[in-house]
C-alpha cells in the first residue's frame, strides 16, 4: 500500500470533525516543523517534545474514531429518508445539545444535524414517576409508535408543541412543506421520543456558523393571547411575522460550519421527449447525508387527450359524477413512479429505495441517501424487475 492509497483510507474512515480540531493539530504540527528547523545544538532537546506531540495527534486520531462510532439514533427513525446508517453521519450530525425540565418532565435535545438543505431534529420527554415503558410492541420488540393515550398524557403537566412556529436566531420559521415527523416510545420508562425532518430548503432557508434554534416544546401558554395574530399586533413583526415569544420554547445552539459549501449542486438540464412528456433534471444536490433530484416535466396534450379517451375525462364519484378531471400527473405517474437512481451501467445505487417524494403536472422530487463515491453518469431510469430502460431515462449527472 502507497501513501496516496493509506491517505485515502484513512479519510475514508474517518470522518470530517470540527474546524478547531484542525486549528489544533496544524498549530502542533506548524510548531513540529518550527522546531525541526532549529540549529543542530537544540535538536537534542527536541525529542522528547516531539514525542509528546505525537502521542497528542495519536489521541485526537482515537477520539475521533470514537466520535465515528457513536451510534446515531434518530436514523432508527429515518432510515426510509436517509439510510439506516448514513456514512458521513458524523459529518453533519451533533449530540446532547439541551436539557431541562418543565413541570417536572425532562426535555432532552439529543440529536441534530444539517446537511445543507434539511434539518434534523431528535428529542425527548420523560414524565416524572412512570414505571412502565411507551410504545407499541410486536413480539417483544419495540415498533415505531406509540399509543395516543401515552402520548396525550403530556398534556397532563402542560407541556409539549403548541404551535406551528419555530425560531431560528430569533426570525419566525413555519413549518415548510415536504417535513414530517415520527412520535414513538421507548425502553425507557416514561420516555417520549420525538423524531422531525424539516426541509429548510422549501423555505430558501440557508443555515451558516453557529445557529440559535427555538421550538415551542416547553409550557404551554395561553395561546389565546397570540392567536389569531391578526387580532394581536403586538406579536407580529414588520413582516407581519410571529415574534419570538420569551415563553414556552426550549433553544439550543447548532454550530452547522460551512455545511452549505460542500452541497455539490447540479443543473443538467437535458431533455428527454418521451410519449407521455418532455422531462428533465433541474437541479441534482448531493450532501454529505442526502441526494436531492428536481424533475421538471411538461406533458403531452395528446398523450393526455387518448388517456380521456381510454379511461373517461376523471376520477369520479360513486355516482359518476367527475370529482377530478385527469390531468398531465396522471398520464406519466406509472413512469414516474418506475424512476430509480442508476448508474451508466444501470446497476441501481439503492436496490429497494422508490426514492420518490411527491410529484405533480409539472414537477416530481426525489430523495435518496448519500452517494458516497459519485460514477461518472447517474440517471433516473425506470426499472421492471431489476432491469434498468436506459432509452427511457432521464440524465442526472
Amino acid at each position: 500500500m502507497n501513501q496516496k492509497e493509506l491517505q485515502k483510507r484513512l479519510s475514508q474512515a474517518m470522518p470530517e470533525v470540527p474546524q478547531s480540531f484542525h486549528a489544533a493539530m496544524q498549530q502542533t504540527l506548524d510548531e513540529i516543523v518550527q522546531q525541526e528547523k532549529a540549529p543542530q545544538a537544540g535538536r537534542a532537546l527536541l525529542r522528547p517534545r516531539r514525542a509528546l506531540a505525537l502521542g497528542l495527534i495519536l489521541a485526537l486520531l482515537l477520539a475521533t474514531a470514537a466520535f465515528a462510532a457513536y451510534r446515531w439514533s434518530i436514523f432508527d427513525s429515518l432510515s426510509f429518508l436517509t439510510g439506516s446508517n448514513p456514512v458521513n453521519a458524523g459529518q453533519v450530525m451533533q449530540a446532547h445539545l439541551a436539557q431541562t425540565t418543565v413541570n417536572g418532565v425532562e426535555i432532552a435535545i439529543t440529536e441534530a444535524g444539517y446537511d445543507g438543505r434539511i434539518l434534523l431534529l431528535r428529542y425527548s420527554y420523560r414524565l416524572p414517576g412512570v414505571d412502565r415503558a411507551f410504545g407499541i410492541y410486536e413480539n417483544g420488540r419495540l415498533t415505531e409508535g406509540i399509543l395516543p393515550e401515552d402520548a396525550a398524557l403530556l398534556d397532563q403537566y402542560n407541556v409539549g408543541w403548541w404551535t406551528d412556529h419555530f425560531w431560528i436566531d430569533g426570525q419566525n420559521m413555519e413549518m415548510f412543506a415536504g417535513s414530517g415527523g415520527i412520535t414513538t416510545g421507548s425502553d425507557v420508562p416514561g420516555e417520549i421520543i420525538v423524531t422531525e425532518y424539516w426541509r429548510l430548503d422549501a423555505g430558501n432557508v440557508q443555515l451558516k456558523g453557529s445557529v440559535d434554534i427555538s421550538l415551542p416544546i416547553g409550557q404551554k401558554p395561553d395561546t389565546s393571547k397570540y392567536f389569531p395574530l391578526y387580532e394581536h399586533p403586538e406579536w407580529r413583526d414588520e413582516n407581519g411575522n410571529f415574534k419570538m415569544p420569551d415563553e414556552g420554547l426550549v433553544t439550543f445552539t447548532l454550530d452547522v460550519g460551512d455545511m452549505l459549501d460542500r452541497v455539490v449542486t447540479l443543473h443538467p438540464n437535458q431533455p428527454v421527449e418521451l410519449s407521455e412528456a418532455t422531462v428533465q433534471v433541474s437541479e441534482a444536490a448531493f450532501s454529505p447525508l442526502m441526494t436531492y433530484i428536481t424533475l421538471q416535466l411538461e406533458g403531452n396534450p395528446r398523450a393526455l387527450a387518448d388517456f380521456k379517451t381510454l379511461h373517461g375525462e376523471g376520477w369520479t364519484d360513486e355516482q359518476g359524477n367527475v370529482i377530478m378531471p385527469y390531468s398531465a400527473m396522471d398520464v406519466h405517474g406509472g413512469w414516474v413512479n418506475s424512476l430509480r437512481l442508476v448508474d451508466g451501467n444501470g446497476t441501481e445505487l439503492f436496490p429497494g429505495y422508490s426514492g420518490i417524494n411527491g410529484w405533480g403536472d409539472s414537477w416530481a422530487e426525489f430523495l435518496y441517501p448519500c452517494v458516497e463515491s459519485l460514477p461518472d453518469a447517474l440517471w433516473l431510469a425506470p426499472v421492471e424487475n431489476g432491469a434498468a430502460n436506459l432509452s427511457r431515462a432521464v440524465r442526472v449527472r
